[in-house]
């Protein structure tokens, strides 16, 4: 059963691209996921001006670890992993076409742990594995009166690697937006939105 979508403009990933390390997702074209509201709801969009205030270099050094520890967790399809790194309370979504669609959204953790593993089942059927490449990652502290509250966002690209290919493809480009809470000495992520740059795409993994 064919559940890759067929890229408009696949093509080799060239070594440069292949510096970054980010968030992943498995797409298919012209068939609706979980749809919720027509518009993605980013309320850290308005916080990003600049000058931004940077996090303490090992307050820094230990978002960057959990970013990339989310990243992995994806590569090597550990939902329960992922779920750990996210607060009790925290909201998870997916949008598309650059923010104007609203995909996919929980804030239920057993549901986003649940819903991983189902997605984790799909690329396992397909013989396929993504790889996350994230780059140019920004943090800002909004409130100096809350410095454990920090706000990211990064550039990201995902490929896919399929079992009839000898080389992994491109899949898409999509901005990750965050914002991280500090709980018991530890960061986690207390919102996590996806936005993918192409408009016509529907978010079948991370």
């Amino acid at each position: 059963m064919a559940i890759l979508r067929k890229e408009k403009w696949a093509t080799n990933i060239p070594a440069a691209f292949m510096l970054a390390a980010a968030a992943a997702i498995w797409l298919i074209s012209d068939r609706p996921a979980l749809a919720v509201d027509p518009v993605c709801d980013d309320p850290s969009a308005r916080n990003w001006k600049y000058p931004i205030t940077n996090p303490e270099p090992a307050e820094r050094q230990a978002i960057m670890d959990l970013i990339h520890r989310y990243y992995w967790a994806l590569d090597e399809k550990n939902a329960s992993a992922i779920v750990e790194m996210f607060t009790r309370d925290a909201e998870y979504q997916v949008c598309s076409g650059g923010g104007g669609l609203k995909r996919e959204k929980s804030d239920d953790p057993e549901q986003l742990e649940n819903y991983f593993k189902g997605l984790f089942l799909k690329l396992d059927d397909a013989q396929s594995r993504i790889r996350h490449f994230e780059s140019n990652t920004l943090l800002n502290i909004v409130d100096p009166n809350a410095p454990e509250t920090v706000e990211a966002k990064s550039a990201m690209l995902a490929v896919i690697q399929r079992a009839d290919n000898e080389v992994p493809t491109l899949d898409y480009a999509a901005v990750l937006r965050a914002v991280f809470v500090k709980e018991n000495g530890a960061w986690k992520f207390k919102m996590l939105t996806l936005i993918t740059d192409e408009p016509k795409v529907m978010t079948r993994a991370r």
